[in-house]
């Protein structure tokens, strides 16, 4: 059984971030990630998300926290 979480919506999904930070950065950033988003409306916490650094390397984790007005994410790497 899915648990419900915002307004109803129990589906978690995936997203795909591209990243302005080279790997080694995102990796530094352990075990938190802050990233901005155009959309943030299509957030939800408990969502995946697929962070791609600018170099190719291509790292997972979870939506933690956000902020809709600013469109700042936190991502739980893992």
């Amino acid at each position: 059984m899915t648990e419900t979480y915002v307004h109803g919506i129990t589906d978690r999904v995936t997203h795909e971030v591209i990243s302005r930070l080279t790997a080694g950065q995102i990796e530094a950033a352990r075990p938190e990630l802050g990233i901005s988003t155009i959309s943030p409306d299509r957030w939800f916490p408990g969502d995946g998300a697929a962070v791609v650094s600018r170099d190719g390397q291509a790292f997972r984790g979870e939506v933690t926290d956000m902020c809709a007005c600013t469109g700042q994410l936190i991502i739980s790497l893992a």
